[in-house]
């Protein structure tokens, strides 16, 4: 999953900055193979987390927030491309997931070693 969201930060950075359809074409390639392995393993992760009689709700929690995501990043794209630059709302997206990898790292590190079960 780290991978996943570094390698998104990475794409979604070098969709704003591009200035060649290669390099485009690029970071649209990373941010495609790099975003599914993190938005399957998160679903994976949020199903896990919860109890058996509760991932239900719990998933229908987190398809609601993502829905409500999908209707807010539009429109708060659309005023960062508007008033501050065309490429804010691509660099924006890079720095919010390699900051969701930075805290997944963490959360990694502080995980507690499992012994084996015999």
């Amino acid at each position: 999953m780290i991978l996943g969201l570094v390698g998104t930060a990475v794409g979604l950075f070098l969709v704003g900055v591009s200035e060649t359809l290669w390099l485009l074409l690029v970071g649209l390639a990373v941010m495609s193979l790099a975003s599914g392995l993190v938005f399957a393993t998160t679903t994976a992760l949020i199903s896990l987390s919860a109890r058996e009689d509760e991932q239900g709700v719990v998933l229908g929690v987190a398809a609601s927030v993502t829905g409500l995501a999908r209707i807010a990043a539009p429109l708060a794209g659309a005023f960062l491309f508007q008033h501050v630059d065309v490429s804010a709302p691509m660099v924006l997206g890079a720095v919010l997931f390699a900051l969701c990898a930075v805290g997944a790292a963490w959360a990694v590190g502080r995980r507690p070693a499992v012994a084996p079960t015999p």
